[in-house]
């Protein structure tokens, strides 16, 4: 009767590593496929002459396309998202394949998962280029095993260096911001 177990217990274990497996691939061609969308439906600037027109969404930093406002909510709807959800995600995948590229590439190989590069492409959208370029050249090495305290750490010190003003206000706020509150 153990050597049952064991195979069944093997063969749960290889089907759920095949599902992992596949899920990640899912993962990974759908936000290659949110790229292609933007690329496939650029944002134009709108023209002054039209009665109607739709207009650009920049949903990623600097340096990333833009996209057709009506596109991303057809993106949204076609993978079940709400449209704010459907805009992070095709903004977000924007980010890391046009702004960091090492991410994206580990991204792509399935060393990084989708969620964890997401949530590194969420907090370089307002960084300038250069500061997001040094982020992607810090964290890719490590995007898989770092902890958010460390992103923010990358994010704040590129920022410090390549955008000071932003970075003392930044400060600013946030300590005007802190407290202590006493109840009793």
């Amino acid at each position: 009767m153990a050597a049952t177990t064991i195979t069944r217990t093997e063969q749960v274990l290889a089907a759920v590593q095949s599902n992992h497996r596949a899920t990640t691939d899912l993962e990974i061609e759908r936000l290659l496929l949110a790229v292609q969308w933007a690329d496939l439906n650029p944002g134009e600037e709108p023209d002054p002459d039209a009665e109607w027109a739709t207009h650009e969404l920049p949903l990623a930093g600097q340096g990333a396309p833009t996209i057709d406002e009506s596109a991303a909510a057809e993106f949204a709807l076609a993978v079940g998202m709400k449209h704010e959800s459907g805009l992070r995600y095709l903004g977000d995948a924007l980010e890391l394949c046009y702004r960091l590229p090492r991410i994206w590439a580990r991204v792509m190989s399935g060393e990084v998962p989708v969620w964890k590069a997401r949530r590194i492409a969420e907090a370089t959208k307002l960084l300038s280029m250069d500061a997001a370029a040094a982020v992607d050249q810090h964290l890719a090495v490590v995007a898989k095993r770092c902890s958010w305290a460390e992103l923010a750490r990358q994010v704040d010190r590129a920022r410090a260096e390549f955008d000071p003003e932003e970075a003392e206000r930044r400060r600013l706020v946030e300590a005007e911001q802190r407290c202590v509150r006493v109840e009793y």
